[in-house]
């Protein structure tokens, strides 16, 4: 177990002794800082596992090998041109580890949403007024989704759920338990009540072009997609964000990635933000369609352009 898995199991147990039933909002914005610390701390201990390099800001072998292996250096290799002189021991931020980290461990894709969320709380608990955090929300996750996905984590890594939990398991998945049924029964009423709904609106020849219209409007703005509406499956809109940093050497913000927001369904009128619904229903970044940046046409690539437009680039740089 490196030093960053080490380090998260202080702050899940806090958050494993907090946990009950009744939180008021002080205790909430504890348990929430906690929460973000360890799983923060988690992330980059799965990326630790891969590569240790793949936590830093500058993983080039000339910085890495004096932060990661200095002691296997050579006495005689100091001041070497081969080794650089200003050492930079940052690491990557926790969207960033998120953003690894899902590519290489199924618990992290599966919750990634939740993952976003905490660490949107932690942005606002350390930087903005308190008023802008969601309590309702953070709460939820801690009381519902903490025991399981540190649960699904613990399995997924091989470690004993009681080095995060340490004997506070029983009371624990109690309340997950009972906070996840009302999740999905929250989920399955939602789906019918919408479903419902699209049966008698699709009837309506006006209504239906008049959505088509609207989400062909909305489309053609930034930041926005589509994917199928889990209760009608007509087209829906998901509103994504960019996930952006400065980029330490070019000295320049850089989107790294996008976060998934909200799903709109104008046909069925369904709307769902909130994190834990996103994720158990699939609606992530990479199944949304969105307009290629030169044609408009819808592409799934993550770059933003369609196939056609990404050939014909490719074929005016061959003519040059």
């Amino acid at each position: 177990m490196n030093n960053f898995h080490r380090d998260s199991l202080l702050f899940f147990r806090e958050v494993a002794r907090g946990t009950v039933e009744q939180l008021d909002k002080p205790k909430v914005i504890q348990l929430a800082m906690n929460l973000a610390l360890g799983c923060e701390r988690l992330l980059k201990g799965i990326l630790y596992d891969i590569n240790p390099t793949y936590i830093l800001n500058d993983p080039a072998f000339k910085n890495s090998v004096q932060i990661l292996y200095n002691d296997q250096l050579l006495p005689g290799s100091k001041g070497s041109p081969e080794l650089t002189k200003q050492l930079n021991g940052d690491v990557i931020t926790f969207r960033n580890s998120l953003l690894r980290a899902q590519l290489v461990s199924a618990t992290t894709e599966k919750h990634k949403n939740i993952l976003f969320a905490i660490s949107d709380a932690r942005d606002v608990i350390a930087h903005c007024e308190l008023d802008l955090l969601n309590v309702d929300q953070i709460k939820s996750i801690i009381q519902r989704d903490f025991f399981t996905m540190i649960k699904s984590y613990a399995f997924e890594l091989n470690i004993k759920p009681s080095l995060y939990f340490e004997s506070n398991i029983d009371r624990l998945s109690k309340i997950a338990i009972s906070q996840q049924t009302d999740l999905s029964t929250k989920i399955n009423m939602l789906i019918e009540y919408h479903r419902d709904k699209w049966t008698t609106a699709k009837e309506n020849n006006s209504y239906l072009k008049k959505q088509h219209q609207v989400n062909e409007i909305l489309l053609r703005q930034p930041y926005r997609g589509k994917m199928n509406c889990p209760a009608c499956q007509q087209d829906a809109i998901v509103y994504f964000h960019p996930i952006v940093e400065m980029d330490p050497f070019i000295l320049e913000m850089i989107i790294i990635g996008y976060e998934v927001k909200k799903l709109v369904c104008h046909y069925c009128k369904l709307q769902l933000d909130e994190p834990a619904i996103l994720d158990h229903l699939g609606i992530k970044y990479e199944k949304v369609k969105n307009a290629c940046l030169y044609c408009g046409e819808l592409t799934k690539n993550g770059s933003g352009v369609c196939d056609n437009c990404d050939n014909a680039q490719e074929e005016q740089l061959d003519f040059y």
